[in-house]
């Protein structure tokens, strides 16, 4: 099976989500998630979601959709409609975890971004979660998800 056999909605959604179009690359996936209630689907989405919430500065927003897209993701490790999921938990998991140590900050009234509660929150919150690049690969397509 070769990578352009993937469901055209994920392809899509990995070529925006990696382009930084984190919002529409949810909604792209919605639509292939309402048919078929793929859990990994909505693991992706809620994932998307979370840099969607960084953008915007809200930290609380990056740790929920964190949280909740590692609660569908995790049980798609090692790998899972060629995508590297390990990896992606892996990611998800130290940013969780870069945002806890700079938790101070995260979690003022005011809403402001973790780490030294100066400057633009969204700015702040992009250093400590960094984008990373969905590179699907053919030998990572077991071939029999259900997705297919």
């Amino acid at each position: 099976m070769n990578v352009q056999d993937l469901p055209e909605a994920l392809l899509v959604y990995i070529d925006m989500f990696n382009n930084g179009r984190f919002f529409e690359s949810h909604e792209v996936l919605e639509g292939a998630w309402l048919e078929n209630s793929s859990d990994f689907y909505q693991g992706l989405i809620i994932y998307a979601a979370a840099y969607v919430k960084r953008d915007w500065g809200n930290p609380r927003g990056v740790v929920r959709n964190f949280n909740k897209a590692l609660n569908y993701l995790r049980k798609y490790r090692p790998a899972y409609l060629g995508l590297d999921v390990a990896f992606l938990v892996d990611h998800a998991e130290k940013c969780l975890a870069a945002l806890a140590h700079a938790q101070p900050a995260a979690g003022d009234a005011a809403g402001g971004a973790a780490g030294d509660g100066a400057g633009d929150p969204a700015a702040t919150l992009q250093r400590l979660v960094p984008s990373v690049r969905l590179e699907p690969a053919a030998h990572l397509i077991q071939g029999n998800e259900p997705e297919l």
